[in-house]
């Protein structure tokens, strides 16, 4: 089944809404719509995982490198835009290494 336009809104919400609050408004989009949109709470989940992955990473190589590694922060909104618009697409994809958290038989068919 074709997601609608604004179960799409909410799944590119989801990836690219972590760009600037990390794990957060995934979280919140999960809530909101997992009982209503397998394929916004799947790529809730994966943007919310994947959020959550890389602002760690990030704060460890921030820290490790004595704040030097801030400049490298940039590179962890890459992945997301892209899942993003594959998402706003209506795409079933996720995230490499994570893809399978969050996958239910509705959404696989």
């Amino acid at each position: 089944m074709e997601p609608t336009d604004e179960e799409k809104m909410f799944a590119g919400i989801a990836h690219w809404s972590g760009c600037a609050l990390g794990p957060v408004v995934p979280a919140i989009i999960w809530f909101m719509k997992k009982d209503q949109s397998p394929f916004v709470a799947y790529h809730a989940i994966q943007a919310g995982i994947y959020q959550l992955i890389a602002w760690t990473a990030f704060t460890v190589f921030s820290t490790i490198t004595c704040g030097f590694g801030a400049m490298a922060f940039p590179l962890i909104w890459l992945p997301a835009l892209w899942w993003g618009w594959q998402a706003f697409q209506g795409k079933t994809d996720g995230y490499p290494g994570i893809a399978q958290f969050g996958r239910t038989e509705q959404l696989t068919g």
